[in-house]
């Protein structure tokens, strides 16, 4: 009876044959539906705050946290590495540097082509609204057609020109021209030698150049550069103090051998106190000969010999 009753219990949302749902069964139902319906807000809820909470711990982290700073600095770095390697062509270094810093993307819409991801990532990073990366933008346009036309896809500089000149009020005269190219199939007109790849290429070195007189004194650098200039400083103070360390060396070996009393002098001392007296140094210095002395060196030598018993005198001090 109970594997029947079992068996035959009826859904909340009534039997297959369309009777209705016991109600005592649909409650249940019910209940069963408001308490799956409160966990899963309290789900949400907790799920919110977390990610509030993270949200705002990022924001901390990248307000003061030391690790974001310097993760900052040093993306500054890879990207002024990246530029100096563009401009001067050393492409292995830039690739080097670009993988460093993240893999290159384009856009996921297979249509569009490199040049016009270059275009909307340059459009992005106009902050000046200056002449030089307007020209830029157009010359990048101009490109992004020729290279079409060049490889006979006429169809495609169709898509790639209506996409980039999509605004409908952009009536410019590079539209009207560039249009008009398209219309003719003129693959060879002078604007593309005109204004060429390698021409585009020029006026962006300008651009990043003008960008690293700006911005080349970032923090990481100046930090390097102070490094690099202490260990200099340390290197040279070192070899400075090895030179006057061989100078004193030899100034004291030279210092030694000049102030070495010798039995000449030695006579001449005990000569000029027999004569003149203990004391009068300065007399006996102007008598007698010696090597570059004083009368305080006379006076020294004088008790040194002594102490030693080498006076012949019996004067005392």
């Amino acid at each position: 009876m109970a594997e029947d009753a079992s068996s035959t219990a009826l859904s909340p949302r009534g039997c297959a044959d369309g009777k209705d749902a016991d109600p005592a069964e649909e409650l249940k139902a019910e209940r069963r539906k408001d308490d799956q319906e409160q966990f899963e807000c309290q789900e949400q809820l907790e799920c919110k705050m977390q990610v509030g909470t993270l949200e705002e711990e990022e924001e901390e982290e990248e307000e003061g946290s030391p690790g974001a700073v310097a993760a900052g600095w040093m993306l500054d770095f890879l990207c002024l590495s990246l530029c100096r390697a563009f401009c001067d062509g050393r492409c292995e270094d830039f690739r080097r540097t670009r993988d460093s810093a993240e893999d290159a993307q384009f856009e996921s819409d297979e249509r569009i082509t490199p040049l016009e991801s270059a275009l909307m990532i340059w459009a992005s990073i106009d902050k000046k609204h200056d002449k030089l990366h307007e020209d830029i933008q157009n010359l990048i346009k101009i490109q992004a057609i020729a290279v079409c036309m060049e490889n006979g896809n006429f169809k495609e500089a169709e898509e790639v020109f209506e996409r980039i000149f999509d605004e409908p009020n952009s009536d410019t005269p590079l539209k009207r021209k560039l249009l008009m190219i398209i219309s003719k199939k003129d693959t060879f007109h002078s604007i593309f030698q005109h204004f060429s790849y390698s021409h585009m290429m020029e006026k962006i070195k300008s651009y990043v150049n003008s960008v690293l007189n700006e911005k080349s004194s970032t923090f990481l650098m100046k930090a390097a550069t102070k490094v690099v200039e202490s260990k200099r400083t340390r290197t040279a103070t070192t070899q400075d103090n090895s030179n006057d360390t061989e100078m004193e060396t030899e100034a004291n070996v030279d210092i030694g051998k000049r102030f070495v009393w010798v039995w000449e002098e030695d006579n001449n001392l005990r000569s000029g106190v027999k004569k003149y007296g203990e004391g009068n140094w300065s007399k006996i210095l102007l008598h007698y000969k010696f090597n570059n002395r004083t009368s305080v060196m006379l006076k020294d030598r004088w008790r040194t010999m002594k102490k030693l018993h080498l006076a012949s005198s019996d004067s005392k001090d």
